[in-house]
Formats: structure tokens, sequence, C-alpha cells
């Protein structure tokens, strides 16, 4: 007999299932999703409720056919809805903040490169496709002297002359394309309105836009141009200006390496001139140098050691040094470190000038041979002059005096006194000459001797006072108190007051007076003067008065005895000793020669200063 089921109604209040099942299913999802929110996306969520929506009856029906339970799966059902749906609504809340300062952020970063592309020195550009300009920063707007909404929508090549405006201008595209995968810096030039000449280069990528967007950065390089022509012909002028020195000329660098040499240079290096090229190092150039025919005649046989010293010119300045060479020549050599470590260096060629020093000397040492024997022949003369001579005066100042007998006739005696006159004034003329040449070439200025000016000076006026009686000069000695003692012979300052206080008394009227004076200068320099009140001598004599045989002409002085070796030998004297001879003359009103001896002459000085 078949089963029979009482109706479902009937099973579920006969169960009496309890309400908390329901609502522990409930708590178990709400628990769920609140557990898994952190990490639930909107698809996710919608996956979620629209699995809630059948899952949840399709149990609660197979639970009441299957097992007779009825179970109400509204209660969970609609709280698996409600979470997932607030969930869903915070996340899109959520997603539109971040959204919105996402997009914040994106104006902001735009507005920042904005500014940094219109900071930007260089002027950039982007452009579609067919080459027209999307934007332009503010570079561009100086570049092209348009502003920026007048750019937007101008075609580039409108904007530039050139090889590859006419490329662009042909198909843009192209141009472009080729432009990017090339990485090449075109060069081209800017057709500005206001007919300015700006030279530029300019560079071309593409972006990764959805549309093909070209970004085109173009430099003005026409200062650069400008200075980099200024630099060349600075170069230019620099090499032709170093090309026509007429001295040797190199620049080496702080790598010892060659960055600049002349013609002359490589002409002094002879076989090795082939090695002055730009790079070169010295110490290659100068070994191979010393190993040619012009090499210098130091280096022979010590070519590495004469490098070494050469490279050291590199750090240690030196004096500048003459070099002998193989082949003759001579060069003055002065290499100089430089500050960055390099090394300058000027070659000159002295041959020349050593070739005209070598005659020179060997002049100086034939006039030198040609003086000597001139004075050996004159002190050999001397005697011979001056035994004969004295015979003659001596025997005429016999018959003078007629210690023989009487002349007789007047007319003798006349011609005896002509005899010791022209005898005694030739005598006076030779002694005259001797000392001159003894002047020359004897060194009388010893400084050990130790020489008073009072003494001389009083010897002086005792021996030439009779002549200055014979015309009433009348001569005075004025020597500073305290006068220190002078390191000279005797007999050298001696002769210079007796030349100079007989060359007063010979141009000084009849009745003057000749001062001599001795003295102690503020700079401690002893010196002696002679004044006078004769004739003066002109300032264009001067210069004259103290060479060898010089006379002055004139009607007022042809009256005058002498060879004119006074002053010179004064002038000899003086050089010998290291002093100084000075002249303080006016015409007609006299004149006052004064000489100064080195104050290291004055015995006190020298003593103070051992």
């Amino acid at each position: 007999r078949p089963r029979h089921h009482p109706p479902i109604q009937d099973r579920v209040d006969g169960q009496g299932l309890a309400p908390w099942f329901e609502l522990a299913v409930a708590v178990a999802i709400a628990l769920a999703v609140i557990a898994a929110s952190p990490v639930l996306g909107l698809t996710t969520l919608g996956l979620i409720s629209g699995a809630g929506v059948v899952v949840l009856p399709t149990v609660s029906a197979l639970a009441l056919l299957s097992a007779g339970v009825l179970l109400d799966a509204s209660f969970p059902l609609v709280v698996l809805l409600a979470l997932t749906g607030h969930v869903a609504a915070v996340r899109v809340r959520e997603q539109g903040i971040v959204r919105r300062r996402q997009e914040a952020m994106l104006v902001r970063q735009g507005v920042y490169m904005r500014q940094v592309v219109d900071a930007s020195f260089d002027a950039i550009v982007t452009v579609d496709s067919q080459a027209r300009i999307v934007t332009a920063n503010a570079g561009a707007e100086r570049l092209f002297a348009e502003p920026a909404d007048r750019l937007v929508g101008t075609r580039i090549d409108a904007l530039l002359t050139g090889a590859w405006a006419e490329a662009v201008r042909l198909h843009a595209e192209g141009a472009l394309r080729d432009a990017v995968r090339s990485g090449r810096v075109v060069a081209a030039a800017v057709d500005r309105s206001d007919d300015a000449a700006v030279r530029a280069e300019l560079t071309v990528a593409e972006t990764a836009a959805e549309e093909r967007v070209f970004v085109i950065v173009l430099r003005d390089i026409s200062a650069r141009l400008d200075a980099e022509a200024a630099a060349q012909r600075a170069g230019e002028r620099l090499r032709d200006g170093i090309e026509r020195i007429t001295d040797g000329f190199a620049l080496f660098g702080p790598d010892r390496r060659l960055v600049i040499c002349n013609a002359r240079f490589v002409d002094m290096l002879g076989e090795a001139g082939d090695l002055a090229r730009t790079g070169a190092r010295f110490d290659t150039i100068m070994a191979r140098y010393a190993e040619t025919s012009r090499a210098p005649v130091d280096a022979a046989g010590r070519t590495d050691a004469w490098v070494g010293e050469r490279v050291a010119a590199f750090v240690r300045a030196s004096e500048p040094r003459v070099q002998e060479c193989l082949d003759g020549r001579w060069f003055r050599i002065d290499e100089r470190p430089t500050a960055e470590g390099g090394l300058v260096g000027v070659y000159s060629d002295i041959t020349e000038l050593k070739w005209r020093e070598m005659e020179m000397t060997e002049a100086m040492l034939r006039a030198e041979a040609a003086s000597s024997a001139k004075s050996a022949f004159l002190a050999n003369m001397s005697h011979e002059l001056r035994t004969p001579l004295n015979a003659v005066i001596g025997f005429a100042d016999l018959m003078n005096r007629e210690l023989f007998g009487p002349l007789g006739n007047d007319h003798y005696r006349a011609y005896v006194a002509d005899i010791i006159d022209s005898g005694t004034n030739l005598l006076s003329m030779i002694e005259a000459i001797l000392e001159f040449s003894r002047s020359e070439h004897a060194s009388l200025a010893d400084v050990e001797a130790e020489t008073r000016v009072p003494q001389v000076a009083e010897a002086v006026l005792r021996d030439v006072g009779p002549a200055a009686e014979d015309r009433s000069i009348r001569i005075t000695a004025d020597v500073q108190d305290g006068m220190p003692a002078i390191s000279v012979d005797e007999t050298v300052l001696y002769q210079i007051l007796q030349n100079l206080v007989t060359n007063a008394i010979k141009f000084s009227p009849a009745g003057s007076t000749v001062l001599v004076r001795g003295f102690l200068a503020d700079d401690g320099r002893p010196g002696v003067s002679v004044s006078d009140h004769g004739i003066g001598i002109p300032p264009d004599l001067i210069d004259k008065v103290t060479q060898p045989f010089w006379q002055r002409q004139g009607p007022l002085v042809r009256d005058h005895s002498g060879v004119g070796l006074g002053l010179a030998i004064v002038k000899s004297h003086v050089d010998a000793l290291g002093g100084e001879l000075r002249f303080d003359s006016e015409v007609d009103e006299g004149t006052t020669v004064t000489v100064l001896l080195p104050a290291s002459r004055a015995v006190g000085a020298a003593a103070a200063a051992g």
C-alpha cells in the first residue's frame, strides 16, 4: 500500500524550526562579507550577491524537499545583499575619491610640467602627424618671436628653412619619423617675422600617446656658432702670430704633449722636426733631437740625462740658457712651466750675435795687445826721450848761468832761455802722455792705502803755486772738519787734484780765485772739487772735455799750452776708482768740477762695513 506523506505545512509546523538557525546563517554571512570586504572589488561583490540570490533560495528548497525542513532564506539573503551593497557603495565612493585625487594630481603635474617646459631655455613644441603645432612653450615664443596661441595650428616647416624643413613640407610624417629613427641633430634656420637671422638645431622624439604626437626640441645656436667662429678666428690669428715670431716657439700641455709650435722650432730640431706634430710627447721629441746632426753639444753621449734635464723644466723654472749645437749654431733657450703644469719655450737663434761677440772679443784682444804694445813702447821710449831732453835742458841751464864764462852776445842768452822753456814744455808734454798711458792700464786703486785729503791738497797747492802767482791767481783749500781718510793711492789723488787745479788756473782770468774743497757727501761718499771763475764750459762741450787730446778751439783759449790730456787723465782715474765726475759750469761765470768716490772708500765706512 503506498506511503502517505502528510502535507508540507503540517511537517513544518510540526518541526517548529527555531528562528535562531536563520539568524546564525545571516550572522555567518555577515561576518564573512565583513572579513573579506577589504579585498573585495565591485565585480567580486556583484558575483557574491548574484550567487547569494541563487544559492540561498536553492538550499532552502532542497532542504524542504529532501528533509522536509522549512528554511526561510529571505533574512540571510537580505543581510547578504545589504552588506555587499554597502561595501559596493563604499568602494564606489573610494574610487571616486581616488579618481578625483588622481585627476587633481594630474592637473598639478600638468601645471608643473608646463612650468618646467616653459622654464626651459630651449624651444619645445609638439606637432601632429601633419607637422601642425599642438603646443608650444615660452622658449618657442622667444625663438619664433610669436605668442604661443598664434603658433598653435601652424606647420613647423613654415617656421623653418633648410633641407629638413623642405623634407617636412613634402612629406611631413615621413620626415618626422626619419628624424626620430636616426636620432640625429638636425640643422635648421628660423624664418622669423622680424627678419632676424637665427640659426638653430633640433631633435625629434615620438610620444606613446594614442594619437601620433611628435616632440620637437629646438635650440638657438647663433651665439654658440658666433663664439666658435670667433674662437676659430682667434686661433688662426694666434697660429699666424706664433708662426711669424722670429724665434722658435713651442707650447706643451700638462700631459707633456705638444699643443702648438712654429716653423722656427721645427727647423731647430733638424731631422727630428718631423716629430713636432700636435700630440707628440716632449721627451720623445727631445730624445730624437739629441741624436741628430743639429743636436746640442752638451747632449752628446748623454741623451737620457740630457732629456731628463729638459723634462725637469715642466716643474721647475730655470734661468735662460745658451745652447751650442753640433752644426755651429747657438740658441738662447728660455723654457718656463705654465700655471696648469705645461711648458712654454722660446728658442732664439743667436748664432750671428755669438759670431759678432767672438769677433768683438777677438778685436778687443787685438786692441788690448796693441794698447799694451803702445804702453810698452811709450814706457821704453820715455827713457830714450827724457834722458837726452834732460841733458839738453841741463846744459842749457849751465850755459844760462854762465858757470864757465860769459856767453858774450845777448842773443845767445835769449837762445838759451828759449831752449830751456821749450825743453821744459816738451818734457811736461811727454810726462802727461806717459801718465795718461799709465792711467789706462795701471791699477793704482789700492784699497789698502789711506790717503788724507788735506795733505794731498797742500802738496798740490805748493807745486802749482808758482804758476798761479805768475797769473796773480789765488788758490785756497777748504777741507771739511773730520773728513775721513780715503782708500786711494796718494799718487792717484794727487794727479786728480793737480790736473783739475792746473786746468782751473789755465782758464781763469788774472786776479781770480781757485777753491779746492774736500768733503763727505750726505750719502756718505767722499769727494773733492775744484771751482774757478774762468770762461766756463758750454753744455754741448762738457762730454768732449774728457776726451783724450781734445782741446777747445776759440780766440780765448788758443794761447793755452798743453796736449789736452789733463781732464782725460782725471776721468780715467775716477772710472778706475768706481767714482763719478761731475761738471757744473756757466759760460763766463766759471766751472766747478766734482769727483765723488764710492762710500766704501771712506776709511771709516770701510771699517764699519767690515
